[in-house]
């Protein structure tokens, strides 16, 4: 990685290189990172870590084939990873070795075309707000930040210079079918819309198309999810990375970047809703919204009850988010907001009972947290109450009238039903949160802001 002067840090394996002709040859250099024993076994690891990043050199892109010119004997390329994902582990940026006297003869004498600096990503969630802004965007950051040294949303001439370049070879034609939002966020990183590498725009059809600087991989430092370091467990970015990332998305949608929470100000407790049809949204969300305005109103706190509509930009969003002292809001990729907030808010973060998994995943946030200089309280053991999604589905209507009320209580009746019982509690039901668990939460929040100690 780059570090303060430019210089490169990290494990670097460098094969150099020089021009030949009006064809460059490419040269790469690859970093894997971890602690002295994980790093012992780096020679070992490489080839197919998850976690190795490689910088290139003049890569050139020929008819959706990615090209790497190199004189014999050619240089070992390790796998790259490009989805940070452990479904799609098998997703590498497939690199094709030639050598200067057997270039391709399709080829034009030089390249067309010229790309400054290309960041390779494989994207998925590809309707989900949440998981694109809140994994993606922070993992892109660190790759691009570190790697390319483009960390700033205020650079106009390294937006200009990045391009980002999808390597889905899967489910094409659902890359483009994010919410709106999502067009906004890639603004925050290049000034040019991103592209599929194997199903180019026209213009980049046919077309010999040099790319000056190209970084790809998966790092280990991967925001939240446990899958993303399989071998060593998760590591969230370390705080350096996340105030970076919270200065760029801040310039990018118009709040200040160092926004701290005014404490002598009144705190705004804000129950965070969404759509009651999309699922985990808070089922008694007005009532609650009530109890603790009678709580806490006579101490001064503004209680707000928002519903987020799926028209609100990001822009939106982050304003609103900026005010807030105490976040309501139930666990979920939807927490992404949560970069707005300021430094000294506390999240208090509502989970399903049943689902239990979620619970490891809050234990991650609450490193992201930290780095945030957020507070974190964790309401778990919250009741299901369940949507037509799920009471209509074919599972759910071979239930008996028992079975049913077992899965009210979160205990599912059957252990041929684990994975309908985990898709109903999470993503088909809403949350009907216990109001004096509520209480609790929101005064020890209130109570740690008065203290000035998130």
């Amino acid at each position: 990685m780059l570090d303060a002067s430019g210089q490169v840090r990290g494990h670097p394996s460098l094969y150099g290189a020089t021009s030949v002709q009006s064809i460059p040859l490419s040269k790469h250099e690859c970093w894997w990172e971890g602690t002295p024993e994980e790093e012992a076994h780096f020679e070992a690891l490489t080839p197919d870590s998850h976690h190795t990043v490689c910088r290139f050199t003049n890569l050139l892109i020929w008819n959706q084939q990615v090209y790497y010119v190199a004189k014999e004997p050619h240089p070992r390329i390790p796998k790259v990873r490009t989805a940070y994902e452990g479904s799609m582990w098998t997703e590498t940026l497939n690199i094709k070795i030639v050598s200067p006297d057997s270039l391709p003869e399709t080829w034009p004498a030089a390249p067309t075309q010229t790309l400054p600096a290309v960041l390779f990503w494989y994207i998925s969630h590809f309707g989900n707000y949440g998981h694109i802004f809140g994994e993606h965007a922070p993992n892109m950051h660190v790759l691009a930040c570190n790697f390319l040294g483009f960390c700033e949303y205020d650079n106009q001439k390294q937006r200009e210079d990045l391009h980002i370049l999808f390597t889905n070879t899967r489910d094409k034609e659902l890359v483009w079918q994010w919410p709106p939002q999502i067009n906004e966020m890639w603004q925050c990183w290049s000034t040019h819309p991103p592209t599929l590498l194997y199903d180019p725009p026209p213009e980049r059809q046919d077309q010999l198309i040099l790319l000056k600087t190209a970084v790809a991989g998966i790092g280990p430092k991967c925001r939240s999810l446990f899958f993303c370091r399989p071998y060593f467990g998760a590591a969230p970015p370390d705080a350096e990375d996340m105030e970076r990332f919270r200065h760029r998305v801040a310039a990018c949608f118009g709040i200040p970047g160092d926004t701290t929470l005014d404490y002598m100000a009144p705190p705004i407790v804000a129950v965070m809703n969404r759509p009651h049809g999309k699922g985990r949204s808070i089922h008694n969300g007005d009532e609650l919204a009530v109890v603790l305005q009678q709580q806490f109103g006579g101490q001064g706190a503004i209680v707000k009850h928002i519903r987020f509509h799926e028209a609100m930009s990001i822009r939106e969003q982050a304003a609103v988010y900026n005010r807030i002292a105490v976040l309501v809001q139930v666990h979920g990729a939807g927490l992404a907001n949560a970069i707005f907030l300021p430094r000294g808010a506390i999240v208090v973060d509502v989970m399903q009972k049943g689902f239990y998994a979620r619970i490891s995943w809050s234990i991650r946030w609450v490193r992201d947290y930290k780095n945030l200089q957020l507070g974190y309280i964790p309401l778990a053991e919250q009741l299901s109450h369940l949507l037509p999604i799920s009471t209509e589905s074919p599972a759910y209507s071979d239930l008996t009238p028992q079975e049913r009320t077992r899965v009210d209580q979160a205990d599912c009746p059957r252990p041929e039903l684990q994975d309908d019982c985990a898709w109903w509690w999470w993503y088909g039901s809403s949350v009907i949160v216990d109001g004096i668990q509520a209480e609790q939460a929101v005064w020890m929040a209130m109570h740690q802001i008065s203290r000035g100690t998130p």
